[in-house]
């Protein structure tokens, strides 16, 4: 997995994705995502054109983006299913306001869709669109 940080605003952040997001490497992603936050972005796209498989590992670094986006305390992912249980359990709190998805691959949309998270995201076409919602 490749990630590349771009600040567009002072409180705008794109994170692109490149490769697979796995068990191997889920938490370098939210560590990122961390780090972006406790340097004061408040809005976070996560552009996914390039990335081309994400297991359920991938769903909790989703999951847990959403959390810090919010403010919240990421779920423990040393806890491995409870994390994921902590997933499905969260999906009723409503579409993320300050973290959206852009350029979904099809699988991974597929993903989304199968695990009941694609009603928990805002998700959009392109990297472009993303940004213009936050602006507006």
């Amino acid at each position: 997995m490749e990630l590349k940080v771009e600040k567009i605003k002072f409180f705008i952040t794109v994170i692109s994705v490149s490769g697979r997001v796995d068990g191997s490497n889920y938490r370098e992603l939210i560590d990122l995502a961390e780090e972006q936050f406790a340097e004061g972005t408040e809005k976070l796209v996560l552009e996914l054109g390039a990335c081309e498989f994400m297991s359920s590992a991938g769903m909790v670094a989703l999951h847990s983006i959403a959390l810090l986006a919010r403010g919240e305390k990421p779920a423990d992912t040393d806890q491995g299913w409870r994390a994921i249980g902590a997933v499905s359990m969260d999906k009723d709190s409503g579409i993320q306001e300050n973290f959206v998805l852009a350029n979904l691959q099809p699988q991974i949309h597929a993903t989304l869709e199968k695990t009941g998270l694609l009603e928990y995201f805002k998700f959009f076409d392109d990297r472009q669109q993303a940004v213009e919602f936050f602006m507006e």
